[in-house]
């Protein structure tokens, strides 16, 4: 877990996503937002921009790894629970950012859907 703290994946911003969501915890000042390009219902491409921790910034690393390349519907299906499992040991006093990551990037599918369809 430390190189996901020193060494976050996906990063940044996208200009024109096809999805973006963002997640806040009024409570700790968290804010993270997700960045999509979708293909064929497949996440082609994720970033995220993490204000808050840096288990914040870490669990949205590792949340872009796994729904990279995934179809929609795999990455919704994702847990906290999933996350956790991948990068081990989380302060109980952490674990909103699992979901906070979730959130952020469930409203950036909620967002492409919306698009979609109209």
């Amino acid at each position: 877990m430390k190189d996901l703290f020193l060494n976050p994946k996906n990063v940044g911003e996208i200009k024109s996503p096809d999805g973006f969501g963002e997640a806040k915890d009024n409570s700790f000042g968290d804010i993270i937002y997700m960045y999509l390009i979708i293909k064929e219902d497949i996440i082609d491409e994720i970033k995220f921009e993490s204000l808050g921790c840096r288990v914040a910034m870490a669990s949205s690393s590792k949340l872009t790894e796994m729904v990279k390349k995934k179809t929609i519907h795999q990455a919704l299906s994702l847990t906290e629970k999933d996350i956790k499992k991948k990068m081990g040991y989380i302060p109980p006093n952490k674990e909103k950012c699992l979901t906070l990551a979730i959130k952020s990037l469930k409203k950036a599918i909620i967002n492409f859907q919306e698009k979609s369809s109209s």
